[in-house]
């Protein structure tokens, strides 16, 4: 097949890791690939050599207006591509993508596939119109593909009978990580946004920090002025030196399976590559009960620990009980590595992919001809 991948940025997002992830595993089976930015930052995830990268160079800062221009700007670019590489389906993932690519892909033959990477019940639920707006966004794609069941349910029976749930792709490199003999400090990763707590996380680590010598790292790029406000209560908890922000770094693999324990604080979440990436090198991991209490990637006491969202006296008591605990916490993470190698397998997960754009470029096909 002949395939085009799409996003507005490249910014070593959740999105676009899992999209960088597929292009290059498609492009490994044997696909023709192509890879539309519309504007390139550094990025860890670094694209296969035989995927052929367009970078539209067309920004979206600015006020309404030069925004509004500049998304007129990507929809041209982006349909002249489509023209040239003539591919057998577009695929994108988030909302303002999936406009972008509905409008460059109109009156062509072109499938257009699109993923929906958040819990809806909680982004798109916030009133009547951004509950209608999301809906009519992605009933623009001929199909769509979810992470999880629970949202593909948000959405009515008519987007979910082309729709299908598939899980994130990893890439192979954390498969291949297996930690190292010594091992310190407590690691987290992802955006310093506000849905991911890390207020609670840090709090955790403040009841921690007098039974435990080494540091919290957390490794993730600012998001609308958090940082500071992170770093202001790591101040009044009287751990600003040992609660470290690394910001995005190259290779985080490293970082992992140098690090005793992987904490994840968020309230929502759709897939978090972070969690599934630390699971996949085998670090033990705690968790909270993301999406409405509803965490299905990790089995409490079986391949991490689980607790609930908010709390941080049982998220302390949790990463205690890993951190005095060898054998747990050998136990969790050899029962992490292997449970992500059967869930989340690349060769599995892209099949699935695979199966999906055919169905759905075949059934359209089928419709036009």
């Amino acid at each position: 097949m002949k395939l085009l991948f799409y996003i507005t940025r490249n910014n070593n997002g959740g999105a676009e890791r899992v999209m960088t992830n597929l292009a290059n595993e498609m492009a490994r089976r044997g696909h023709s690939v192509a890879f539309v930015v519309a504007f390139t930052t550094e990025s860890d995830y670094a694209l296969e050599r035989g995927v052929r990268l367009y970078d539209m160079k067309i920004n979206h800062r600015g006020s309404t207006p030069q925004k509004l221009i500049c998304a007129f700007k990507r929809t041209v670019a982006l349909r002249r591509v489509i023209k040239r590489e003539e591919p057998d389906a577009v695929i994108t993932f988030l909302p303002y993508s999936v406009v972008t690519a509905a409008l460059a892909t109109r009156f062509l033959k072109t499938t257009l596939i699109g993923s929906v990477r958040c819990d809806p019940s909680i982004s798109f639920n916030k009133n009547a119109v951004t509950r209608f707006g999301a809906r009519f966004i992605y009933s623009l794609a001929d199909g769509c593909v979810f992470q999880t069941k629970q949202a593909l349910e948000w959405f009515p029976k008519k987007m979910r009978d082309r729709s299908k749930v598939i899980g994130n792709l990893i890439d192979r490199r954390f498969f291949h990580t297996s930690l190292t003999p010594e091992r310190s400090g407590i690691i987290g990763v992802g955006r310093l946004s506000k849905e991911k707590r890390w207020d609670v996380a840090i709090k955790a680590f403040s009841m921690v920090a007098d039974r435990y010598d080494g540091s919290f790292t957390i490794y993730g790029r600012d998001e609308n002025g958090n940082l500071d406000g992170l770093r202001r209560l790591a101040r009044e908890l009287n751990l600003a030196d040992r609660v470290v922000f690394a910001g995005s770094v190259f290779n985080i693999e490293r970082k992992l399976r140098e690090s005793r324990l992987f904490v994840l604080s968020s309230e929502s979440e759709g897939m978090p590559n972070a969690l599934l990436e630390a699971l996949a090198v085998g670090l033990p991991c705690v968790t909270t009960a993301f999406a409405g209490g509803e965490c299905e990637f990790v089995d409490n006491n079986a391949n991490g620990l689980v607790v609930p969202v908010g709390d941080a006296s049982v998220l302390a008591e949790a990463m205690i009980e890993v951190l005095s605990d060898d054998e747990l916490a050998e136990r969790l993470g050899r029962n992490a590595k292997s449970s992500s190698a059967l869930r989340y397998d690349p060769d599995a997960v892209c099949e699935k992919w695979e199966s999906f754009i055919k169905s759905v470029v075949h059934k359209k096909e089928g419709m036009i001809s």
